[in-house]
């Protein structure tokens, strides 16, 4: 959906059933989106409604954005996500949150940087059953107990391969860093 302001390029919102359409063709992707890089669904939520409410109380006001609705929310959830991770002060001295992150922060061209690249091949060189516990608890947001049902496996099994994955990643990071 496409709004125009008085601006070519900018949205205006008019009315609450415009607002709703955009709410509901929006909020559920937003969530997961968001939930790829915070991983707790609560807090997705909450950045994503904090996103709604700030476009709901500045509806009167024109955006100067030059690309769609679906940009404007995308980039602000992004944000508030990365905000969230900075804020909650997480120890991450191999930065392997904001590895993952950058792996869903991709543009609309989807364009690889060199780190998503080398995450990437990263993660392709684990065993199939480590590298599928990633993808479901990093990329899909599963929990433990959800992985566990999902693999068929005990809750020790998927923590153990987690825990192994992130000791192959930082270790096969580093290396590619030093080279």
């Amino acid at each position: 959906m496409r709004l125009r302001g008085k601006n070519k390029g900018s949205i205006f919102i008019e009315n609450e059933l415009q607002f709703k359409g955009i709410f509901d063709k929006h909020f559920s992707g937003l969530i997961r989106f968001a939930n790829r890089y915070v991983l707790n669904r609560p807090i997705a939520e909450d950045i994503v409604q904090g996103v709604f409410i700030e476009l709901w109380e500045k509806r009167d006001t024109i955006f100067s954005i030059d690309n769609s609705i679906q940009a404007y929310l995308f980039t602000a959830v992004k944000n508030r996500c990365l905000n969230e991770i900075r804020n909650q002060h997480v120890k991450d001295t191999n930065n392997f949150r904001y590895s993952l992150a950058m792996l869903v922060a991709r543009d609309e061209n989807h364009e690889h940087s060199r780190d998503e690249v080398e995450v990437t091949s990263a993660i392709n060189l684990l065993p199939p059953v480590v590298r599928r516990t990633i993808n479901l608890r990093y990329f899909e947001g599963k929990s433990i107990h959800e992985i566990s049902a999902i693999l068929n496996v005990s809750k020790n099994t998927v923590k153990t391969n987690l825990k192994r994955a992130k000791s192959k990643l930082k270790t096969n990071l580093g290396k590619r860093k030093n080279t």
